[in-house]
């Protein structure tokens, strides 16, 4: 509880703080410090320490705050550190990178390495590795294609996940534009009963300013037995300097057996 109260108190000093004017500078080191959690159990959030570095200037001036980096379109690799202090003891690190040739096709590759509970009888670790590769068909859209593994520790089941997605920008004259994407999931697992699954995703984010974004997506699942996922979600992306900035997003999923929202509070850092 003192941690969440730490971030809480942090994130409140800094948005209602004056912001003077700042500049837009292009940045090529990005870094946050985020706290993800629900408000029915504030106390348990998630940590996660992220950094990305940008081989190309990633301009910020024009377009949402949140959209910098994609809409850059450069070669990037980056490293985070997430964990949390409740009875699982959860901790996972790893690293990113993408390589965007001047065609605009491009490459990537991810490697996370997890631990549940390391100091007990039944820890549990797991690796997860993967590739994937895309292209960007015009200025502000992408489509790709990514493969993961995910080998668990413990008897627990392996996953190969194929995923194929589509996602684009499309500025608009009223407000500044509107983020949609599509991915299909593809899931084959180690166990001897269900051994895949598929599941359908799609989304929308309208950024009514730079800052500002409210958005919604919808999750459909070929299962009998689960629940179509449909969430709401708004997000606050508040410059305080040239540098630094502060993050509020808020999530609810409409289901009448989800209380409460998640949410996450960020502290980022461009240079």
């Amino acid at each position: 509880m003192k941690k969440s109260r730490i971030a809480a108190a942090l994130f409140l000093s800094l948005t209602s703080a004056s912001a003077f004017s700042v500049n837009d500078n292009s940045y090529h080191n990005e870094a946050q410090l985020e706290f993800q959690s629900s408000s029915e159990n504030f106390s348990d959030g998630d940590w996660d320490l992220n950094y990305r570095y940008y081989a190309s200037p990633v301009d910020q001036s024009k377009v949402p705050y949140a959209l910098s980096g994609f809409l850059a379109q450069s070669s990037s690799i980056g490293a985070h550190f997430k964990f949390n202090n409740d009875i699982t003891d959860y901790r996972t690190y790893g690293i990113q990178g993408q390589y965007v040739f001047d065609s605009k096709w491009y490459i990537d590759g991810v490697i996370d390495a997890s631990d549940n509970n390391p100091d007990a009888s039944s820890a549990n670790n797991a690796t997860t590795y993967g590739i994937g590769g895309g292209y960007y068909f015009n200025d502000t859209s992408v489509v790709y294609l990514t493969y993961r593994r995910t080998d668990q520790s413990q008897g627990m089941e392996d996953t190969d996940r194929y995923t194929l997605g589509v996602k684009g920008y499309l500025p608009v004259k009223v407000t500044e534009g509107i983020l949609m994407g599509a991915e299909l999931n593809n899931y084959h697992y180690s166990t001897a009963g269900v051994t895949s699954t598929t599941d359908y995703n799609i989304y929308a984010d309208w950024y009514i300013t730079r800052p500002w974004s409210f958005g919604a997506s919808y999750t459909l699942e070929d299962q009998s037995d689960t629940d179509d996922i449909f969430s709401i979600n708004t997000a606050y992306f508040l410059r305080l300097t040239d540098m630094l900035s502060a993050r509020i997003e808020v999530e609810k999923q409409l289901d009448p057996n989800e209380d409460g929202v998640t949410g996450k509070l960020i502290l980022n850092g461009r240079f």
